[in-house]
């Protein structure tokens, strides 16, 4: 069985390495992998669904935000930032073009280029999210060997 599990995190790997080369992940992501801890844990998985709920709540923050009849762009900037330090800290690269297209719209203070950006931070976030998924679902494959691996009653 831990034949299985290194095939699996083999591919894994195999999965991961062309989404870096086509710039939708960088190496923090892999660095994120690597940091799981050995015992077994979800660690990794939470980490992803964590993700999901921030970048999901942080493009809700910006689009009410952005409502508002008279657009207050410091704000703007705020919510910049803090995706940009959701997307960097787990490594979703494919997300960064539009943040600088927001950043743009926020320096010029313009409401259609930010509006624009919110859309292609949508946009770049869905076409990430089912590789992500196919990575998780291959992760809950490993776990579920590794926990056979360790037997009952080790973690």
């Amino acid at each position: 069985m831990a034949d299985q599990v290194d095939a699996l995190v083999d591919e894994l790997y195999a999965m991961i390495t062309p989404l870096e080369e086509q710039g939708l992940l960088d190496e923090q992501f892999t660095v994120n992998y690597e940091m799981k801890p050995d015992d077994g844990s979800m660690h990794f998985i939470e980490l992803v669904q964590s993700f999901h709920n921030n970048i999901q709540r942080a493009m809700t923050d910006l689009a009410i935000a952005l409502e508002h009849p008279s657009v207050n762009y410091t704000d703007i900037r705020e919510h910049h930032a803090k995706i940009k330090r959701i997307v960097s800290s787990f490594g979703a690269s494919a997300l960064n073009l539009p943040l600088e297209v927001l950043r743009l719209g926020v320096a010029s203070s313009s409401k259609e280029e930010c509006d624009f950006a919110l859309l292609r931070i949508h946009q770049e976030y869905h076409k990430l999210r089912p590789h992500l998924d196919t990575i998780i679902e291959l992760e809950r494959r490993i776990v579920d060997l590794d926990h056979n691996l360790r037997g009952p009653g080790e973690n």
